[in-house]
Formats: structure tokens, C-alpha cells, sequence
């Protein structure tokens, strides 16, 4: 399953190893997401592009017979 979710952001993301840093606050809850994309044997992508920031997930599904 492939999820792909897009929010307008104003100004610059950072970056660090592949993940955005929180200016202040408490932040999205991040490593919660990727936590839980990986726990569950998935993959996680997050980009900032043209005043658009973007998480793209991939999901694995089971099959039922």
C-alpha cells in the first residue's frame, strides 16, 4: 500500500539524514511515524519541494486466501 500525503509549508525545511528537524515546538511527531512505518516492515520518504512538504509511505499488505 502506498500512502502520499502533501501539506503547503512557507519558508525552508531542513533536513537531517533523510529527515526534517523542527525549528521549535514540539514538533509532528516524526520518529513516531517512521517508528511505526518500520516497525511494520515499510518505508518512509520525506521532501520539501516548490512550498510543498510531502511524506511518502510504502506499506507491505498481506495477502488472504
Amino acid at each position: 500500500m502506498a500512502v502520499r500525503i502533501s501539506n503547503p509549508c512557507s519558508g525552508e525545511v531542513a533536513f537531517r539524514q533523510g529527515l526534517p528537524v523542527r525549528r521549535k515546538g514540539r514538533g509532528t511527531g516524526i520518529l513516531s511515524i517512521v517508528h511505526s512505518v518500520k516497525s511494520n516492515g515499510g518505508d518512509v520518504e520525506f521532501s520539501a519541494e516548490n512550498g510543498v512538504f510531502t511524506v511518502r509511505i510504502l506499506l507491505k499488505t498481506q495477502k488472504y486466501t
